[in-house]
């Protein structure tokens, strides 16, 4: 029996699962209309990074949610890149 591969069907999963992941990163700095986001800005995702965080000096909201962003934003372009894939 022949076994029949796709090699585009990664390259697709990957570039769709980055782009739902970018359009979040995307929200939070405010690049979508109200109507169609979430957090809408960054100051209403700083404060829920502070609810999430609270464990930890209250001084570091600000830095945590920028934190947080930028490193998604590298990993979901290391995922459109296909590194390590």
């Amino acid at each position: 029996m022949q076994k029949i591969t796709n090699k585009y069907a990664p390259l697709f999963l990957r570039l769709a699962l980055a782009a739902a992941l970018l359009s979040a990163g995307a929200d939070r700095l405010g690049f979508w209309p109200e109507a169609a986001s979430n957090w809408g800005n960054m100051e209403q995702f700083t404060a829920y990074t502070a609810q999430i965080t609270a464990f930890l000096p209250s001084g570091m909201e600000t830095a945590n949610a920028w934190l947080a962003t930028l490193a998604e934003t590298v990993l979901r372009l290391l995922l459109v890149l296909g590194f390590k894939t």
